[in-house]
């Protein structure tokens, strides 16, 4: 890649603040061949939204209800309106690894 991509994705990377830290230094660090630290071991565990685990599967939020009501997903209670996922739990299953 050259460095002028990879300096644009670094921008693009910053000016997104729905991306965290480690997860930005961990894209950085796969786009430069070094996939090791892209796995999800290393990625910092933090909860996502019903909405966001949906886009980030490529389904509905009623999917993700469904998969969470018959234990493919583990629904962390927020509050008692709201719920959330690991991301751990979903780069995983969006790696074809499953529910951890």
């Amino acid at each position: 890649m050259l460095p002028t991509t990879m300096n644009a994705v670094r921008e693009i990377l910053k000016a997104d603040p729905s991306v965290s830290i480690p997860d930005r230094q961990n894209i950085i660090a796969a786009l430069r061949g070094n996939h090791a630290a892209a796995e999800p071991s290393t990625i910092e565990d933090r909860l996502i939204s019903v909405r966001e685990t949906a886009r980030l599967l490529n389904v509905s939020t009623r999917q993700i209800h469904r998969l969470a009501k018959f234990g493919t997903l583990r629904k962390v209670k927020i509050s008692p309106r709201k719920a959330g996922f690991s991301n751990r739990e979903i780069i995983g299953l969006v790696n074809g690894g499953g529910a951890s």
